[in-house]
C-alpha cells in the first residue's frame, strides 16, 4: 500500500512540474504578444500564417482572441484550476496553430526543377525551420492534451475545490 502512495505522489508531483512549465510557457506566450508587439504586430504576424481557406472575419477575431487566451490558460494551468477544459482547449489552438504552419510551410514552397514533387515536401519536412516550428508545437499540444486525460493532480486548486474526500470510520 505504501509504495502506490509513493508513485502516487511522484506522479502529482510530475503532473505539477509539468502544469507550471507549460502555464508558464502559454502565459508568455500571450503576455508577449500583448504587451512586447502589441497588437497591431501582432496581427500582422498572424495574418501571414492565415489559412486561406479561413474567412477573414473569423480570423481576424481569432487572431485577436489567441493571445488574451493563451494569457488567461496560462494562468489556469499553472494553478490547476479548470485543467482539463484548459488542457484540451489550449491543444485545440496549438493544433490550429501547427496546421497553419505547416500550410503556410507547403503552400509557399517553391518547386525546384529536377526534384519530383515529393522529393521537394520532403526536404522541405526535413528543414531545421520547419522541424522546429513543427516540433516544439507538437510537443506543447500533446503536452495539453495530456491535461485533459490525467486532470491537474492533487497539488491543484482543481483538487482544492471538486476532490471529496473519504467519510472517516465509524469504527473509531
Amino acid at each position: 500500500m505504501r509504495k502506490r502512495k509513493e508513485n502516487s505522489v511522484c506522479n502529482d508531483l510530475g503532473l505539477l512540474l509539468m502544469r507550471v512549465v507549460a502555464g508558464l510557457y502559454f502565459f508568455n506566450a500571450g503576455y508577449q504578444k500583448i504587451f512586447a508587439l502589441g497588437s497591431e504586430k501582432w496581427m500582422g504576424i498572424y495574418k501571414t500564417m492565415q489559412p486561406h481557406w479561413l474567412d477573414d472575419n473569423i480570423a481576424s477575431y481569432y487572431g485577436h482572441a489567441i493571445p488574451y487566451a493563451e494569457l488567461v490558460l496560462g494562468v489556469l494551468l499553472f494553478f490547476g484550476v479548470v485543467t482539463r477544459l484548459s488542457g484540451f482547449t489550449m491543444f485545440a489552438m496549438v493544433a490550429s496553430f501547427t496546421v497553419a504552419i505547416v500550410q503556410k510551410d507547403y503552400l509557399t514552397m517553391e518547386f525546384a526543377e529536377g526534384l519530383e514533387w515529393h522529393e521537394q515536401v520532403w526536404q522541405t519536412i526535413q528543414s531545421e525551420q520547419h522541424k522546429q516550428k513543427s516540433y516544439t508545437n507538437a510537443v506543447y499540444a500533446f503536452a495539453c492534451l495530456m491535461f485533459f486525460f490525467t486532470g491537474a493532480g492533487r497539488f491543484s486548486i482543481d483538487h482544492m475545490l471538486f476532490h471529496k474526500y473519504p467519510e472517516p470510520d465509524s469504527d473509531g
